[in-house]
């Protein structure tokens, strides 16, 4: 069912990456770090890779705004717009039709935006960086999970990482604020591993590193960004203040506050009235349920299997008392409980409830997770090599599967079949709108739902998703649009059926949204 769910290439891309694992894992077991590294990150590429493509068309709800605004910046970087222009008589007064586009911070739509303009604009451009950011997430959980344990524990917490369903779902642009949450996630974990190497070797550089990628996770997605710290605040109650502490901890905060201010300053002196209307929308999130994401205190307790895979929340509850067990630096497992507990907590009270908010966990939590599957892997040692190895390798397959979730997988992203309408709506309509070449200036009414975004994403026209008034219809004529309607329920007015620069297309548009 699952090989024959996708196409020849996705099936290729995903055998070669189990490939690459068992490799890496066969290295592992005979203590090759550096030759089972090699492999676990090869893997980890092609899997990346193998996500990024499991949908050829943009998703819903966010992934399709944020493309559509990396794609307009690529002609004015520092001015994030959705409609491109606001000539239109509209009302430009919510998110999903804004004109200048603050609704989020900018940094994960400019590393779109320059991979679109390096190399072209698409749904796997639009996704390569979030496949290098995996990466580097990836790198910085090695990394510290090496410096806190061991190299055999950095191995396995890696594979969890790489292997969740969650993580590759947002990659692929599928979970609902996919790509800035994704880029969050690994803005923070960079910070979080600095935090850990400057507490090994106290030097300078780690600090202003973790400072930088703080700053880098704030100028994502606000003050979540900032998370790294807070472990640095229990670093100074539990450590005791002292100068050197203190100017570090000083130097770190101000390289963030140096990255992310300039970028509030100039879209409040730029934009004021869009700048304050967002603070006041995101700082809302605190204290109303918007948009109808609400939901128990215990949501995020309740969501931990969905966001960190089954294996990671099995694992999770013994692996509290075997890090701490572990650790190198027993203060670091109390931080991280610490971090774990208050940050649910923070986002369980908080009034509007989205499932990807807790991502920022992921290093800590993973860590936490990997130390029990190591100890399952040594109580192995005990039998003999080959035997050893055999459970070795059905405890890792069994936590694959936990994980990787192959069932759901195929549920949401096979193409293949008309079983799955939501894909058959978004390749439909992406062939509708590609298919579109005027000869004049045209505008795009009466697009269903909120479909009008892919419309400007996939061709050179303005979309709206409603037909045109007489103060609307006037401006077209005015600025010399031609206007192209799609067919509807609605009955059209006689001034639009009689006007022959209107057109009345023959396509029909899928969707409910």
């Amino acid at each position: 069912m699952f090989f024959t769910a996708f196409s020849t290439y996705q099936t290729i891309l995903f055998l070669f990456s189990v490939i690459c694992f068992l490799i890496a894992v066969r290295y592992r077991l005979q203590e090759k770090e550096i030759h089972s590294l090699i492999f676990l990150f090869l893997g980890a590429v092609v899997l990346f890779t193998y996500a990024a493509m499991l949908d050829p068309f943009l998703n819903l709800w966010d992934e399709r705004f944020h493309a559509l605004v990396a794609k307009n910046m690529r002609n004015h970087s520092w001015m994030p717009t959705l409609y491109d222009d606001d000539f239109m008589p509209m009302a430009y007064n919510d998110w999903d039709r804004h004109h200048i586009w603050l609704h989020k911070q900018p940094l994960f739509l400019w590393q779109m935006m320059l991979s679109f303009k390096m190399f072209g604009v698409s749904e796997f451009s639009l996704r390569l960086p979030s496949i290098i950011l995996g990466l580097a997430t990836a790198g910085a959980i090695y990394r510290s999970s090496r410096l806190l344990i061991d190299g055999k524990t950095a191995f396995y917490t890696t594979f969890l990482f790489i292997t969740g369903y969650y993580l590759l779902n947002l990659i692929a642009g599928r979970e609902c604020t996919d790509h800035s949450d994704f880029v969050l996630m690994a803005y923070v974990s960079l910070s979080i591993w600095s935090f850990i190497e400057y507490t090994f070797k106290r030097k300078k550089y780690w600090a202003l590193l973790a400072g930088l990628f703080a700053g880098l996770a704030f100028l994502t997605k606000w003050m979540p960004g900032f998370l790294v710290f807070a472990l640095w605040g229990l670093y100074f109650f539990q450590r005791k203040w002292n100068k050197h502490a203190l100017l570090d901890f000083a130097m770190a905060l101000g390289i963030a506050i140096l990255i992310a201010l300039p970028w509030q300053i100039y879209t409040f002196v730029v934009y004021p009235v869009d700048a304050l209307r967002e603070w006041k929308y995101n700082s809302a999130h605190l204290t109303h349920a918007l948009e109808g994401h609400n939901g128990p205190w215990w949501f995020h307790f309740k969501n931990f299997p969905l966001i960190f895979g089954w294996a990671s929340a099995i694992l999770f509850i013994p692996g509290c008392y075997l890090f701490i067990k572990k650790v190198k630096k027993e203060y670091i497992a109390a931080y991280f409980l610490i971090l774990i507990v208050c940050t649910l907590l923070f986002y369980s009270f908080a009034a509007t409830k989205m499932s990807s908010y807790p991502i920022i966990l992921c290093l800590p939590i993973v860590l936490i997770a990997g130390t029990t599957l190591v100890q399952l892997i040594e109580w192995t040692e005990t039998y003999k090599n080959y035997i050893a190895h055999s459970l070795v390798l059905i405890m890792l397959f069994l936590v694959f599967m936990l994980n990787f979730r192959p069932s759901k997988l195929v549920m949401i992203h096979s193409t293949k079949g008309s079983t799955n309408e939501y894909a058959d709506m978004l390749i439909h309509n992406k062939k509708v709108f590609r298919s579109l070449h005027f000869h004049d200036p045209t505008i795009l009414f009466n697009v269903k739902g909120r479909h009008y975004i892919e419309a400007m994403f996939y061709s050179p026209y303005f979309a709206y998703g409603f037909i045109p008034d007489s103060a609307q219809y006037a401006t077209c004529k005015i600025r010399g649009f031609k206007m192209a309607l799609f067919p509807g329920k609605e009955k059209l007015p006689a001034h639009l059926l009689n006007d022959p620069d209107v057109r009345i297309l023959k396509d029909t548009l899928k969707g409910y949204d």
